[in-house]
C-alpha cells in the first residue's frame, strides 16, 4: 500500500493508519503514486478488457471462457516470480505470419477488433526488438 501526503505530517499520519490495515506501506510522491495508477490501469483495467473480448470471441463460437482459466491462472502464478518482458509468448513475438493472418481472418471483419490485434502485435514485436 502507498500512501501520499499534501505535507510530511499528513504522509506520517496516513503511514500509520495504513500500517493498521498492512504490513506493506510506505510513503510515495505525487508522480510515483500517478505512475502506480497508470500501471494498475495496463495491469489490471485494459488487461480485464481483453479477457472481456476473449470471453466474446470464445461464447460467440459455442465455446466457454472457463477454457482460458488454467492458461490466465498458470501466467498469473508466474508474473508473480518472473519478468513479465520474460513471459511474452505467442504469434507476434516469433513473427509468425501465418498465424497473425489466420487470427486476423477469424475476427470475421470486425475492424475494431482488427485494428486492436494488429496494434498489440505491433507494440509486442517492437518493444521486445528494443530489448534485444
Amino acid at each position: 500500500m502507498m500512501v501520499e501526503g499534501s505535507n510530511m505530517e499528513t504522509s506520517n499520519t496516513l503511514l500509520s493508519l495504513a500500517h493498521t490495515i498492512s504490513d506493506n506501506v510506505r510513503i510515495v510522491a505525487e508522480k510515483q503514486r500517478q505512475s502506480l495508477h497508470l500501471a494498475a490501469v495496463f495491469a489490471h483495467n485494459f488487461t480485464n478488457h481483453m479477457y472481456v473480448i476473449a470471453e466474446k470471441i470464445l461464447t460467440d463460437k459455442g465455446l466457454k471462457f472457463g477454457d482460458l482459466r488454467p492458461l490466465i491462472a498458470a501466467h498469473i502464478a508466474n508474473v508473480q516470480q518472473l519478468s513479465p518482458a520474460t513471459l511474452q509468448t505467442g504469434p507476434a513475438i516469433r513473427h509468425d505470419s501465418t498465424t497473425i493472418d489466420t487470427h486476423l481472418q477469424l475476427l470475421d471483419g470486425n475492424d475494431d477488433l482488427e485494428q486492436l490485434y494488429l496494434a498489440m502485435t505491433e507494440a509486442i514485436q517492437l518493444w521486445h526488438k528494443e530489448k534485444e
